[in-house]
């Protein structure tokens, strides 16, 4: 059972300016993808915020200047293999010693263009035997109990760190490709002749993962299939186990769906399970790299007012190693910086609390304040603070379902 720990903390209100209205194009989501084991645990306080980019999801070459803007910016960057050379990465790291940057590959499917690469017993098969592929990119859906498939995995990652990357994140190892639609057909279990069932996908998609893991270790394995805290937390098909033996893993359906309506908002037991996915892996000494998308339509009001609840969310939650990434749409260069995403908040010295509904953690160097609820709430600050547009903040009044990064005032 989860426990939640909410320290009582002294009472803390404020009303935030609306930037200007400006429309976003829609767009349908990606893939939807998506964990936990024991190691030596992670501190629960003096954490830093920490950011992460998809650069994979970048088509093509990744020009040598921007490939250092994201140096600049980023603690951990996932690059497609061949998007960056080896020089342009030594260069990224004369910059940043500390960054990581890992290789992209697929957990589950050979690309487009392997339709007939591998042996045919490797491909998985529907009820009607034929192979199966995305929808989405065309790729095939292989048997992830198949050794041969799982060696190739090990093998290629570590291939791939011979350029001198830090590690390998394997994707779609969460249970999106047994969804209807997602794929040509449903897949079948070899093994049982039956349907995939989650639970034993999970198992076999974090077995690949872990072998990847134990031949290139010390090297980084993230998985991308935790998606969001109700399915880390399910008590039939918990998405944790795809930390059991890794590094970490990717939430990329943290807090919402892409898919959903842009003021689709989670409700408050599942936003309190996407928090203590963050703090239950961090303790337990695993990376989360969350990823929230606004692909759906909406204004720009809508979308940095999503951006700023999901910011203020993850840094409540954050434990040990985790990351923040925010998508406004499918066109976003996924290595650009937010501006917000340089906070100079300091460490967190505290654990998340309640205060008159409100949500809070205190840094160094600034508040941070979620309300997730469906009624209007203040509190009393205890100085002079100005929230992420530099706006002065003495009192804050959260509407609902909304969230505050205050950064102490100069002189306060």
């Amino acid at each position: 059972m989860l426990s939640l720990f909410l320290m009582p903390l002294v009472a803390t209100t404020c009303t935030v300016e609306a930037p200007p209205e400006r429309s976003c194009t829609p767009s349908a989501e990606a893939a939807d993808c998506g964990a936990a084991s024991s190691e030596s645990p992670a501190p629960s306080r003096g954490v830093v915020f920490r950011t992460w980019a998809p650069a994979n999801e970048r088509v093509g070459v990744i020009p040598r200047p921007d490939a250092l803007e994201a140096a600049r910016h980023f603690d951990l960057i996932v690059v497609s293999p061949s998007s960056v050379d080896a020089k342009d990465l030594a260069a990224m790291r004369r910059l940043d010693p500390e960054l990581r940057i890992l290789a992209y590959m697929n957990g589950a499917f050979a690309q487009a263009r392997q339709g007939q690469a591998y042996p045919d017993s490797w491909y998985a098969r529907d009820a009607n035997g034929s192979k199966v592929r995305s929808v989405g990119y065309g790729n095939w859906l292989m048997d992830v109990t198949e050794h041969g498939w799982i060696d190739d995995r090990a093998l290629t990652c570590e291939r791939l760190l011979t350029v001198g990357l830090d590690g390998c994140m394997l994707d779609l190892l969460g249970t999106a490709p047994l969804l209807p639609g997602y794929a040509t057909g449903i897949p079948i279990d070899a093994r049982t002749h039956d349907a995939w069932r989650a639970e034993e996908w999970l198992a076999a998609t974090s077995d690949i993962a872990r072998t990847v893991q134990r031949l290139v270790r010390p090297a980084i394995v993230i998985g991308n299939g935790l998606a969001s805290g109700p399915r880390f937390f399910d008590a039939a098909a918990p998405s944790s186990v795809l930390l059991d033996g890794v590094r970490g893993g990717i939430a990329e359906g943290w807090l919402r769906s892409s898919r959903q309506e842009i003021d689709a908002y989670p409700t408050l037991a599942a936003w309190l399970l996407d928090i203590e996915m963050l703090s239950t892996a961090g303790r337990h000494g695993k990376t989360v790299l969350v990823l929230t998308k606004a692909w759906a339509h909406g204004t720009r009001h809508q979308k940095d007012r999503l951006h700023e609840y999901a910011l203020a969310s993850f840094l409540l939650g954050m434990e040990g190693d985790a990351y923040f990434h925010f998508s406004y749409s499918p066109r976003s260069d996924p290595i650009h910086p937010h501006p917000w995403w340089d906070p100079d908040i300091g460490r967190a010295i505290e654990s998340y609390g309640i205060v008159d509904g409100i949500y809070r953690r205190r840094f160094t160097r600034g508040l941070v304040l979620v309300n997730p609820t469906d009624e209007t709430r203040t509190l009393q600050l205890d100085g002079a603070f100005v929230d992420l547009r530099g706006t002065p903040i003495r009192s804050a009044t959260l509407s609902p379902r909304n969230g505050l990064v205050l950064l102490r005032a100069s002189g306060a």
